[in-house]
């Protein structure tokens, strides 16, 4: 997701939005979210009946767009015209930051080619969505996000970010996160310098208080890639969590020295004089 993707981990806003992550990221595993079931147990979630239901909420002129575009794919016959229009909705509901109904266009479209790359684009958006969506729908966002990531694996076994993305998946949006670690490990195991990897392991170990195999792999990353330096970040709020705050100063302070935005030097700084005050 890797989800390090896209939306994974590896892309960095800033140092407050590392710090809190580490805070109030949810445990692994988290099964409470829940779908909407029949009588007989059965899930009952619609797609069309789910897209409609947003189409409400909409401008009158995004909704017309839609339309339109909806109905020259209904009488479309050329492959390459339908899949023009699946990428153009996926853009149409992207833009309206829907990104699961961006997913499932995508979707449409990866059935239609079966390539790594239309598969991975729709596990992006389907995770986005799990990650900044509503509880309600979580389950089946993060679901669909497995099976197109599984898909990619498939056709692309030595797509090391796919198994990435697929592994943590797995160990956030289901009951079976030691799967989900099980897939982040063996991609340590082909590439011991994969960072996706090394960082979702280390972001996980945090999570469930295993905060010296937290330490281990950010370290290895600084080892390994000492231009990465958010993982100074990292390591110093793990130092922090584990109660050894002169450590944590220690690094963060090393953070300071070779990042060049002053901005988020300014927000470190704030971070450094709370551990010294606390």
């Amino acid at each position: 997701m890797t989800s390090i993707n896209k939306f994974q981990i590896g892309a960095i806003i800033g140092a407050v939005l590392l710090i809190v992550l580490l805070f109030i990221a949810p445990k692994i595993g988290n099964p409470e979210a829940k779908e909407a079931k029949g009588k007989d147990g059965e899930n009952e979630f619609s797609m069309q009946t789910y897209i409609d239901s947003l189409k409400k909420t909409l401008p009158k002129n995004q909704t017309d767009n839609i339309a339109v575009q909806e109905q020259l794919l209904q009488s479309a016959r050329n492959p390459q015209q339908k899949l023009s229009l699946l990428d153009s909705l996926s853009k149409l509901w992207n833009a309206s930051k829907q990104l699961s109904v961006a997913g499932y266009y995508l979707e449409q479209k990866a059935l239609i080619n079966n390539n790594g790359a239309d598969w991975n684009n729709a596990g992006n958006k389907y995770y986005g969505s799990s990650k900044f969506g509503t509880n309600q729908y979580k389950v089946v966002w993060m679901t669909k996000a497995i099976e197109c990531y599984t898909k990619v694996t498939e056709l692309e076994p030595n797509n090391l970010e796919a198994k990435v993305s697929l592994g943590v998946c797995y160990v956030e949006g289901t009951q079976d996160p030691m799967k989900g670690i099980g897939l982040l490990r063996e991609v340590i195991q082909l590439d011991s310098t994969n960072i996706s990897a090394q960082l979702n392991l280390g972001m996980f170990a945090v999570q469930s208080g295993q905060y010296d195999k937290a330490i281990d792999r950010f370290s290895k990353i600084l080892l390994m890639h000492p231009d990465y330096i958010e993982a100074y970040l990292y390591l110093g709020q793990t130092y922090a969590s584990k109660g050894d705050k002169k450590t944590a100063i220690e690094i963060l302070e090393k953070y300071k020295k070779v990042n060049t935005d002053e901005s988020i030097n300014t927000e470190v700084q704030g971070y450094i004089n709370e551990l010294k005050n606390s």
